[in-house]
């Protein structure tokens, strides 16, 4: 079977297609047993916490659909054996379909790993779907998504069936023996396939979480409220630039009400850290700010006590006036990731971004200037087009803003997708290859020779030593532990800690400053002559210390043996962060 990459597909409501089933459709659904595993790098202790949430949706949408459905984690490595572990209240019954979510890392060792599922389960139906925990996780995405689909089947034999775009209706067609479109399948029918269909996210059942409580999780749960972004940005496969379909609508959501009732059932679960992983408040024209305001005031309204992550544009960040940052604070709002990505306005452009370096500049300073929020900055230092003349541009930008003191803005690359828009204007600048298809990210070359040799130094520095990670690491905590202090519902422990806050958001702020300079002036440097030295690991370590102090002597307010769960630190966990590109060091 060969999909169009122009499909077209349609929306259908979730209940309304469960009604239309007949009943020998209802049977064999409830004769089904789906088991959904989650495949993790042994390395990547950070991912345990929690199934992506595109997975955790899936099972929801099965589940409801009356289909038996269990989970299992994959564990394992290269070189070693995969290690299939299933839920510990999972029945007897052999499913007849093992449905996997691959993260774009896993795909040297997809392989061994489809066939170690087929060794285990030797009769079922062997499906994978794309991840769309994170556009950077994603493994199949994009408008040339049905040829990746397609390579897969033809590189991994054990593979049955590859499910194209947001999975929940196709995977329902394929189980009902009437695959969609959407569905590439190593047997297709002869019969013309129905037409792809997307439940829209307002009909879908809510997932819930798995296997672990919420205490075990250290309290903490990503949640997605829509599908897509309205933004054009041709990196990112998430939004309406990469659309796999004709049809596919740029942005879906679920309602507010809705919403705001699952963070509320989270929270009466025992959720605290709530991470809104998408772009949740990017609704067509003036809905979205006015769905935010919504949505934080019916939080306050329930008295709703959690911790927020959000992401929002820098555009969006203009449009909200001083009281709407204090209505975000009241609501919980902590964490504000804002995608600012570059201080080039001419790399911008190439980007497809909708926010200049002004109007990125004077949001971040907006946000973090009196440091209710932990800001972390989406910012890519070096890309296919980068030139040396941008990198004097892009760092001095983070001087500006003050954030030179962090090291993966000033090391992060750009990432860019097989089949992205920014995979094909990166062809017709010939700074990559028309190549066969493949899943993962595209090796490009670089427009100017001097930024890749600048590149390839600050990934020795990277590879030599943990000492940046670590810094940048504390940093993030010192950042993330003020947020959470001044949310509303640690209004007592602020109170405890007295001037003793006060102390370390200023012992802070001196940090930031200092640190920032000093990157600066050492990045600066390199630009002039690549083998000049970086700050000297003898010059970061102690810092790594003071900063450890510093929080100790802030959180000294508490009891002894006193450990809050909703202080939780290390809140900038990622397997990309820590082990590298790709998650494989």
């Amino acid at each position: 079977m060969s999909l169009s990459a122009q499909a077209a597909i349609t929306y259908l409501d979730f209940a309304a297609f469960l009604d239309g089933l007949s009943g020998a459709e209802r049977d064999h659904l409830a004769a089904q047993t789906l088991l959904f595993v989650y495949p993790v790098l042994q390395a990547n202790r950070f991912e345990l916490i929690e199934q992506p949430v595109g997975q955790r949706q899936l099972m929801a949408s099965c589940q409801a659909a009356g289909c038996r459905v269990d989970h299992a984690i994959a564990h394992g490595s290269a070189g070693q054996e995969w290690e299939i572990t299933r839920s510990p209240g999972a029945g007897s019954a052999q499913p007849q379909w093992v449905v996997l979510n691959p993260m774009i890392a896993l795909w040297p060792l997809l392989g061994d790993l489809c066939q170690a599922l087929r060794t285990a389960f030797p009769d079922a139906t062997l499906v994978v779907h794309t991840s769309d925990q994170h556009q950077h996780e994603k493994l199949i995405g994009g408008p040339r998504a049905p040829v990746i689909a397609q390579k897969l089947l033809d590189q991994v034999a054990t593979v049955d069936a590859v499910l194209i775009g947001f999975a929940e209706h196709s995977l329902l067609s394929l189980v009902l023996g009437q695959p969609s479109e959407l569905v590439l399948h190593r047997r297709p029918s002869t019969e013309p396939a129905p037409r792809g269909a997307y439940f829209t996210m307002d009909s879908l059942p809510r997932p819930s979480s798995l296997s672990r409580s919420a205490v075990e999780q250290k309290r903490g749960i990503r949640v997605q409220r829509g599908r897509g972004c309205l933004a054009p940005c041709t990196y990112c496969i998430e939004s309406q630039a990469n659309r796999v379909a004709a049809g596919e609508r740029p942005w879906d959501g679920a309602g507010i009400s809705s919403f705001v009732q699952h963070i509320n059932a989270l929270s009466q679960a025992g959720y605290f850290f709530i991470n809104l992983m998408d772009s949740s408040f990017e609704d067509p024209g003036r809905r979205g700010i006015d769905d935010l305001r919504l949505f934080c005031r019916m939080l306050v309204e329930q008295q709703v006590q959690v911790s927020i992550k959000m992401h929002l544009r820098a555009e969006t960040v203009q449009k909200l006036s001083d009281n709407d940052l204090v209505l975000l604070k009241s609501a919980g709002v902590d964490v504000l990731v804002i995608g600012i990505e570059s201080g080039s306005n001419e790399e911008l452009a190439f980007f497809h971004k909708i926010a200049d370096r002004e109007t990125a500049q004077a949001s971040v300073r907006r946000l973090e200037q009196n440091g209710q929020f932990a800001t972390i900055l989406g910012y890519m230092m070096f890309g296919p087009t980068t030139t040396m003349a941008m990198l004097h541009e892009k760092i001095a930008f983070l001087g500006a803003i003050g954030r030179g003191w962090d090291f993966l803005n000033l090391t992060n690359r750009v990432l860019v997708f097989w089949g992205s828009r920014m995979h094909d204007q990166l062809i017709e600048r010939g700074l990559a290859d028309e190549d066969d298809a493949h899943l993962g990210w595209v090796p490009y070359r670089s427009a100017d020779p001097a930024v890749a040799v600048l590149a390839e130094r600050f990934d020795e520095l990277k590879r030599a030593s943990g000492v940046y990670a670590r810094l940048n690491n504390r940093m993030y905590d010192a950042i993330n532990l003020e947020s959470r202090l001044l949310n509303p519902a640690h209004r007592s422990y602020r109170q405890r800690a007295g001037e003793r806050f006060d102390r370390f958001q200023q012992a802070l702020r001196a940090r930031e400053a200092a640190l920032s300079q000093r990157y600066v002036t050492a990045f600066t440097a390199l630009l002039a002559d690549p083998t000049h030295p970086f700050v000297g690991e003898d010059e970061i370590a102690p810092l790594v210390g003071q900063l450890d102090q510093d929080m100790q002597t802030l959180l000294a307010f508490l009891d002894p043996g006193e450990q809050p769960e909703t202080l939780q630190l290390q809140t900038w966990m990622s397997a990309v962060n820590v082990l590298g590109t790709g998650g494989q060091g």
